[in-house]
């Protein structure tokens, strides 16, 4: 008669304790591909389906089941984006702050781009091991996302001495998920499509 939740168990790793173990911190790009694959099918369903944001997208919310599969967990800050819910503002919980997107930040109600934004940012992190924005100083991490360009990966991967031979187009994806405007982030359909064509560059 009592109300329980049965959740899955996974046997392995968040992608950032997989981070902290991997040579020089970073992700080969191929596998960063393919697990972000894999991420944006996910929200695609959370999204258009589901009709929900997930508002916390980061690698510790990201476990690796076996080598190639990744699930997205922890979905105490999602917010639907049906009815008066979606047009809220002040909702408590806004992410974590080096991936929430600057409407996130902002207050500003839920969409699927702030997910968006919160996958590249975690994109960035595999991809160099850092994320795009490092400060330990709140207000000063605020106006980074809002107002401050991202460091070029391939120039934050020179400043660490790491290597990782990611495709332009690739690059060009990372950024386009980072734009401060929300309307210029893809679609999680279009990275679905998108990321298989990558290696072919």
């Amino acid at each position: 008669g009592l109300p329980f939740i049965k959740m899955e168990f996974v046997e392995g790793n968040s992608l950032s304790r997989w981070l902290q173990e991997a040579p020089d911190q970073l992700m080969p790009w191929r596998l960063a591909s393919e697990l972000t694959r894999q991420l944006a099918e996910a929200l695609t369903y959370a999204h258009e389906t589901v009709k929900i944001v997930h508002r916390d997208i980061k690698p510790g919310n990201l476990l690796l089941a076996g080598a190639t599969v990744v699930k997205l967990s922890d979905f105490g800050l999602a917010q639907s984006l049906r009815g008066a819910a979606a047009h809220e503002r002040g909702l408590p919980g806004t992410g974590t702050l080096w991936y929430a997107s600057p409407q996130q930040l902002a207050g500003d109600p839920p969409t699927p781009a702030d997910d968006i934004y919160s996958m590249g940012a975690t994109l960035y992190e595999l991809l160099t091991g850092t994320p795009p924005f490092e400060s330990t100083a709140p207000d000063t991490l605020l106006h980074q996302v809002q107002y401050v360009a991202v460091e070029p990966i391939p120039l934050r991967l020179g400043k660490l001495k790491r290597h990782n031979d990611v495709p332009t187009k690739m690059l060009n994806l990372v950024h386009r998920c980072l734009d401060k405007d929300p309307d210029c982030r893809p679609k999680t359909h279009e990275i679905v499509r998108w990321l298989p064509t990558f290696a072919q560059e």
